[in-house]
């Protein structure tokens, strides 16, 4: 199943480029305009000109670009290499609703296979993205930032290996300024890091954010390969691996949000159609939320019951409930055995039992995913967005299910918060692990 083992990180030297919360900004993917402005000007040093390469055109230069700003940052210092092999652990305290959360991390190298093996996917993925990600893998050879996958700790033993690592002063840390308060951990104690090899060596892992970045690391270790005619492999290489922080199913701070879809572009006959499909399979009710986050708190305490979303009509029109009326009827669209789980799943109910009957195979071209549901009540009302969707989040219970029945997902089905910082450790491809 899952080979997991320690590796050299690359890691800032905070006595030449200043401290963490200057330094880390988020996976690319997740970075506004606007924000990857207010990153590049914390520190000449963020992140954000490595893992989101777009400061300057020609677009074929920014990748290499990003690549020897990397090899320059090394070559001065400010990013060195670990001396010994590490796994690292991650706490991450965050706000969410009344209270406060801790969710814990262990970042380390996992072995590339096929998908469906020791990594188990849950989501589709397209092909713009794994291109951008093997352009900057190939300029830079490194991961940037960590995939995040979810394991069973069904011995405890890993559980042993956090509480023995957390028992000692973090090595580094730093408070963020979404509220966010970091710590990390380097555990180079072969000891303890053979815990955690022999504990998943028996596990698979359930992939929860990075498809489009697992999927480029398998084309790069091929292009690697296909470029080493004449030396045999070890077994060892660095491009065999990649970088993931591995997160307990039972870990009490791990929290799987919705992506909301908004829908527009639409040509009259479809936009009728889509409406009347809606009514096919939903019953229209009325809500008394004021605003997004009553709306969305409405969506998640309803879908308890049955499954619900929120609905925003042009204009802004509404809100409204969207309740499933015949949960037989979506069940009819699923596959037969474990697969039988879709149909509580909400992201994939709305895909195909309403968008794709509809639109077919034009779905992407029609929708947008946001995750904040502020973001989609101000876009329902302008005139790009003919419908926008609030959709409730996927409990880990119901998200193992899907990913055990070897089931897929339509993109953007969850948003895993907090997303794991680029920059905390830098995992290099060249040499050996």
């Amino acid at each position: 199943m899952a080979e997991v083992r320690p590796f050299r990180g690359v890691r800032y030297d905070n006595g030449l480029a200043g401290g963490l919360e200057r330094l880390l900004c988020p996976p690319y993917d997740v970075i506004s305009p606007e924000e990857q402005q207010a990153l590049l000007g914390r520190s000449p040093y963020n992140m954000v000109r490595l893992e989101l390469a777009r400061e300057q055109p020609p677009e074929d230069e920014v990748y290499r670009q990003a690549g020897v700003i990397f090899r320059q940052w090394r070559e001065i210092g400010v990013l060195g290499r670990d001396r010994a092999p590490a796994m690292y652990v991650v706490r991450q305290s965050f706000t969410h609703g009344a209270g406060v959360r801790e969710r814990l991390t262990i970042l380390a190298c996992v072995r590339l296979e096929p998908f469906g093996t020791s990594v188990l996917p849950h989501e589709r993925t397209s092909e713009g993205p794994k291109r951008d990600r093997l352009a900057l893998m190939e300029a830079s050879g490194a991961n940037f930032s960590p995939l995040m996958a979810l394991y069973r700790d069904s011995t405890g033993r890993l559980s042993s290996f956090l509480q023995e690592v957390l028992s000692h002063s973090p090595d580094d840390g730093c408070s963020l300024p979404d509220g966010q308060e970091l710590a990390l951990w380097v555990s180079q104690d072969p000891a303890l890091t053979d815990m955690v090899t022999e504990a998943l060596a028996g596990s698979p892992l359930y992939l929860a954010d990075g498809h489009h970045r697992y999927e480029t690391a398998l084309w790069y270790r091929q292009r690697v390969r296909s470029m080493a005619i004449l030396s045999a492999e070890t077994g060892t290489e660095a491009y065999s691996f990649v970088m993931m922080g591995l997160i307990s199913l039972d870990d009490p701070g791990l929290l799987v949000l919705p992506y909301h879809r908004l829908v527009g572009r639409l040509a009259p006959p479809a936009f009728t159609r889509l409406r009347e499909r809606l009514r096919e399979v939903f019953r229209l009710e009325a809500t008394t939320a004021t605003g997004p986050e009553g709306l969305a708190a409405e969506v998640e305490e309803r879908s308890r019951k049955a499954m619900t979303l929120g609905l925003l009509g042009p204009g802004g029109e509404g809100p409204y409930l969207l309740v499933l009326q015949d949960p037989a009827q979506v069940r009819r669209l699923a596959p037969s055995g474990p697969a039988q789980v879709l149909a509580g799943v909400a992201p994939w109910v709305l895909h195909e039992a309403v968008l794709r009957p509809v639109l077919g195979e034009a779905v992407e071209e029609h929708v947008s995913y946001v995750h904040d549901a502020a973001e989609v009540w101000q876009r329902s009302r302008t005139a790009k967005a003919q419908l926008a969707f609030l959709l409730p989040g996927l409990s880990p219970i119901l998200f193992e299910a899907v990913v055990a029945a070897g089931q897929r997902l339509p993109p953007k089905s969850t948003y895993f918060h907090p997303k794991l910082p680029s920059g905390l450790v830098i995992n290099p491809l060249d040499g050996m692990l």
